[in-house]
């Protein structure tokens, strides 16, 4: 299995450590980030997505975790929704 910034460098035709430089981490420690923005269009996506009537994510992500919580809330019942790297379980309950 590749790791995250193989398959980004991948993608990008660059090599991995250029592609590091894509990182959101990277580009935050940098200053480059206008975190006000960020978080809105964050804001903006979790609005939208909450009412969706299933999900397909990934474990991993925060926001995926988020938006699957958001749907949730809104139909009080927990959506049909799959993780495609790992099962939810593995994450919350181990």
């Amino acid at each position: 299995m590749q790791t995250r910034s193989g398959l980004l460098a991948r993608a990008l035709g660059l090599p991995r450590d250029k592609a590091l430089a894509h990182f959101i981490e990277t580009r935050n420690e940098k200053g480059l980030i206008d975190r006000r923005r960020l978080f809105g269009a964050l804001f903006a996506d979790l609005q939208l997505l909450s009412r969706a009537d299933a999900f397909v994510g990934t474990a991993a992500s925060w926001t995926s975790r988020l938006v699957l919580l958001a749907i949730a809330g809104e139909i009080a019942a927990v959506p049909p929704f799959a993780m495609v790297d790992k099962p939810l379980g593995q994450l919350w309950f181990a």
